[in-house]
């Protein structure tokens, strides 16, 4: 991902203090050029931060990029912990548990691994990744992966405390290619009924952008077909619309590996329609 933030040379330039707008637009766009000529390889992203001082440029920024093939995520402005103002805000009774605490961890060029992706300066850390091995240092940031997802967010440290929401829940716009992978359907599946978690990040990313015609659970629990989690019908089993996994002789390690789609479209569990089960 690359984070530009602005189409303009004095928009740009502004906000990347130091950096040149036509020097970096023209390797971006070579970026982009080499992958075209690829098979196969990495999906370029990048990324526009909207602010006050660029926002009037997102439209033409958003246009530009998707033409040249670039996957574009356009995402508001954070406080990084209450350092900035920002005009997001998100209810405290929708909070969830933290994507990026969940998701990343991060490591600064010296080795120090910060205990919050957010913490921008490594004031608060959980030791060095030249020192520790990287499972090690996942597992000490365990604890606070535990809190998030208990709800615990009193336990949390001060800097979770005074973050503004939009920290808390990771504000961002869906991603947005310009030839979308998948087209036949608008449905969301999401596997397993207990998933409240997941049901309610959806519902509050469709409410913001609407993306899906429908929402739906699956799982293999007979007694929950039928049923609702937050108003989201279970509608099947997770097998309807997975391959089959692929298991590792016993005593081989490396658990449980999916196999790909094999066959192309899948039939929908409820309506029947054909879609693409990635």
């Amino acid at each position: 991902m690359i984070g530009i933030d602005g189409f303009t040379k004095a928009t740009y330039e502004a906000a990347r203090v130091g950096s040149d707008r036509d020097v970096v637009y023209a390797n971006v766009e070579r970026l982009l050029a080499l992958r075209r000529e690829q098979a196969d390889g990495p999906e370029i992203q990048v990324q526009f931060i909207a602010m006050a001082d660029n926002a009037h440029e997102m439209q033409p920024f958003c246009d530009y990029w998707l033409q040249r093939g670039a996957t574009l995520k356009v995402r508001n402005q954070l406080s990084w912990g209450g350092k900035f103002q920002t005009p997001l805000a998100v209810p405290a009774a929708d909070r969830i548990p933290c994507p990026w605490a969940l998701t990343m961890m991060h490591v600064f060029w010296d080795g120090r691994v910060p205990r919050c992706p957010g913490d921008t300066e490594g004031e608060e850390g959980v030791g060095n990744a030249w020192e520790v091995p990287l499972s090690e240092l996942w597992a000490r940031l365990g604890g606070y992966r535990e809190l998030h997802l208990q709800h615990r967010f009193d336990e949390l440290p001060p800097r979770c405390w005074h973050a503004r929401l939009d920290d808390r829940c990771g504000a961002a716009h869906p991603p947005r290619r310009r030839a979308p992978r998948v087209t036949a359907m608008r449905k969301l599946y999401l596997c397993g009924a207990g998933n409240s978690e997941g049901v309610r990040l959806a519902q509050q990313i469709n409410a913001r952008h609407p993306r899906w015609d429908h929402i739906v659970l699956l799982d293999d629990d007979p007694a929950k077909l039928g049923s609702e989690r937050l108003g989201v019908p279970v509608v099947g089993r997770i097998d309807a619309c997975t391959m089959p996994i692929r298991r590792r002789p016993s005593g081989e390690p490396g658990g449980a590996r999916h196999a790909k789609p094999q066959g192309g479209a899948q039939p929908d569990p409820l309506s029947g329609v054909p879609f693409v089960p990635w």
